[in-house]
């Protein structure tokens, strides 16, 4: 099989025709190669530029990380709020807090906080104003449309006069106490509220059963709370470049590479063309 194949090689080398066939692939091969081969330092300086733009946003990411107290604090209210709703709406049993009370100088602040969760949720939400609406009445409204995949948060702003002794008298005090320790039970509600005076309100009124959670946001600046925003856009951008890297890094090459073989394949069959037409030039003037 082996002579066979040899022979035929022989065979056709001595053919001129094919002979110059042979010879014209071999050159324009060789030529292609070439071009291609010129093509790889830019290939690669393109594949290293956009590797350093990918480390840079990983490093955009890693400096964007909030510090991991503030985090810890965000992961318990989403865990001790919000995510009770997501349950409810999964029809998973839990026990959802009767009040939830947030800390902070600023009134705006805790209320992005509490739209962030309610955003979350999967629930019913509402807010109001305790001067406005009275919330017996929405709570019980609240318990007349309850569905069962739906638990209901109310936001009552200004509910912390109504626990503040040097706002409000005792019957209302003590009638708020009441409605603190059965809103969730009875009104499948939880009820969410903001004070900036914790040490005024009635101490006994934010017993646990009643306030389930409190959360201190004094401490905490606004921009700081909602960091991990920012970390999460950097964090896909930084996994959209490294996903298109990894999806280009054979067009890197390959791109460049081919056009390079074209050009080399062409460049070499102009040459040999120019060499063939030299050589028969020559050949007639020999003879």
């Amino acid at each position: 099989m082996i002579n066979s194949i040899t022979d035929k090689i022989r065979t056709n080398w001595s053919n001129p025709q094919k002979r110059e066939k042979y010879s014209r692939c071999g050159f324009i091969g060789v030529a292609g190669l070439i071009g291609a081969s010129t093509q790889v330092k830019p290939g690669l300086n393109e594949y290293r530029c956009r590797m350093k733009q990918v480390e840079k946003q990983h490093q955009i990411f890693r400096d964007s990380i909030e510090a991991r107290d503030i985090f810890e604090l965000r992961q318990d209210i989403q865990t001790n709020v919000c995510d009770k709703g997501v349950r409810i709406s999964k029809g998973e049993p839990t026990a959802c807090p009767n009040f939830v009370m947030f800390i902070s100088n600023s009134k705006q602040y805790a209320e992005r906080v509490i739209d962030w969760l309610m955003g979350k949720s999967n629930a019913c939400f509402q807010k109001i104003d305790v001067n406005d609406k009275d919330l017996l009445e929405v709570l019980e409204q609240n318990e007349k449309k309850h569905d069962p995949l739906c638990w209901d948060f109310v936001y009552a702003k200004n509910m912390d006069d109504l626990l503040d002794r040097s706002k409000s008298g005792n019957d209302i005090i003590e009638s708020m106490k009441d409605l603190m320790s059965c809103s969730a039970e009875d009104y499948h509600t939880t009820v969410l509220f903001i004070t900036d005076k914790p040490e005024k309100l009635d101490e006994i009124a934010l017993q646990p059963h009643r306030v389930t959670a409190q959360y201190d946001l004094r401490k905490i600046n606004e921009s700081d709370f909602f960091q991990f925003q920012i970390s999460d856009r950097e964090y896909k951008k930084y996994n959209k470049l490294k996903d298109c890297l990894a999806k280009d890094k054979f067009g890197i090459f390959a791109k460049p590479m081919t056009l390079g073989a074209i050009a080399g394949g062409i460049v070499g069959a102009a040459s040999f063309f120019i060499y063939r037409s030299i050589k028969n030039a020559n050949n007639k003037n020999n003879k």
